[in-house]
Order: structure tokens, then C-alpha cells, then sequence
């Protein structure tokens, strides 16, 4: 799977701002449905299969987002999880380097 080409973390930051925005323009949405409803004026407007379209547009465009969201922080997991091994070995090089420049020092 092609991951997308992000720039973390500020474009992290706001794919998440994004989407909050997404959500929260669905509610006020689905408030505005709510209330026409309330109203009990418009008799032959189908409000409630208006209301089920919304969640489901909603739901469906979340799991698609959250899906690539988990594929993109599952490949960043593992990046960084590289870079700590990585500095993990050459941490563990440079001590042993000094460990043994004493042990010389000593001899």
C-alpha cells in the first residue's frame, strides 16, 4: 500500500484537526435534521432516512480515514522504532569503545 507523503507533525496535527472539523460539521448537520424534524412541518420531507444518510456518509468516510490514518502511524511506529534500535547499537558501541579506552588506561 502507497503510504501518503506527510510531513509529521505539523500536517499530523492538522489531518487530526481535519477531521475533527469533518465530525463536527456532520453533527451541526445532523442537528439541523433534527430540529426540521421537531418543527413537525415538513410532513412529506423523509427527514429520519435523511438523518440515516448522514451517520452513514459519516461512518463510512471515518472508517476509510481512520483506516489510512493506521496504516500511516504503523509505518511511523516501525520507522522510529528502527531509529531507537539504531541508536540504541551505536550507543551501546560508543560505551563499550569507553569501557575498554579505561580498562587500557588502567593496564
Amino acid at each position: 500500500m502507497t503510504l501518503p507523503n506527510w510531513t509529521p507533525p505539523l500536517t499530523k496535527m492538522r489531518v487530526f484537526e481535519a477531521l475533527y472539523l469533518f465530525n463536527r460539521s456532520f453533527e451541526a448537520a445532523i442537528h439541523a435534521v433534527n430540529q426540521l424534524q421537531r418543527l413537525e412541518f415538513f410532513q412529506n420531507a423523509d427527514l429520519p432516512t435523511v438523518h440515516n444518510r448522514l451517520e452513514e456518509i459519516r461512518s463510512e468516510t471515518n472508517r476509510a480515514l481512520a483506516e489510512n490514518i493506521q496504516d500511516y502511524e504503523q509505518e511511523e511506529a516501525f520507522r522510529f522504532g528502527e531509529l531507537v534500535k539504531q541508536w540504541e547499537r551505536e550507543s551501546r558501541d560508543d560505551n563499550e569503545l569507553f569501557l575498554r579506552s579505561e580498562e587500557h588506561k588502567k593496564k
